[in-house]
């Protein structure tokens, strides 16, 4: 799975909820992100723990680009 259509799915299944739980398959394993929206602002966070202790750098790599793309959204336009 590329980066985009990752980040595609990410973004298909944000809901209205406050935090939105969505699992990651990446290699063998699952990483966590949280979105949370609070007044239509999505902020996203994730275990960079277990990012960085991975052993695949490419891994990594596109873990982070995921994360610096969902904290330059600034704002989704969704309903209250």
């Amino acid at each position: 799975m590329s980066k985009k259509e990752i980040l595609e799915q990410l973004l298909a299944n944000v809901s209205t909820e406050r935090i939105e739980e969505l699992m990651i398959f990446s290699s063998n394993k699952v990483e966590d992100i949280k979105i949370e929206i609070t007044e239509g602002v999505l902020y996203g966070t994730l275990d960079t723990q277990q990012i960085l202790s991975s052993t695949l750098k490419q891994e990594y790599e596109a873990f982070n680009d995921i994360y610096r793309c969902l904290l330059s959204i600034k704002r989704l336009g969704l309903p209250e």
